[in-house]
């Protein structure tokens, strides 16, 4: 399992806060899809799976691995500003408005 942030992601990321910069990335149970991602400055905690980056790291509860696996974090800049992009090919289906999804399960 592996996640990837885009180049404009990751610059993204080292213009928010100085290095090495730490994430958080859990997925939460909210809206009309199941789910939304959550990233934020946070450190690991126990139990997380942590990704080394070149100037951060992103931590990600073991519970939502399965669900995360193969993510790519890119970031997206347009008149109003820039905001992360989640994308997951577990994804099957997004809310009207965007801000959640309903994913894959596992066994």
């Amino acid at each position: 399992m592996t996640i990837q942030v885009t180049p404009a992601a990751r610059a993204h990321i080292l213009k928010s806060s100085e290095a090495p910069v730490s994430l958080r990335l859990w997925l939460k149970v909210t809206g009309c899809a199941g789910f939304s991602y959550d990233l934020s400055f946070d450190n690991a905690r126990d139990g997380d799976i942590t990704y080394a980056f070149e100037g951060f790291a992103i931590h990600i509860p073991q519970q939502d691995a399965a669900r995360l696996a193969e993510l790519v974090i890119d970031c997206e800049t347009n008149v109003t500003g820039s905001r992360m992009v989640f994308h997951n090919p577990r994804e099957t289906a997004r809310c009207g408005c965007g801000l959640s999804v309903e994913l894959k399960e596992f066994a």
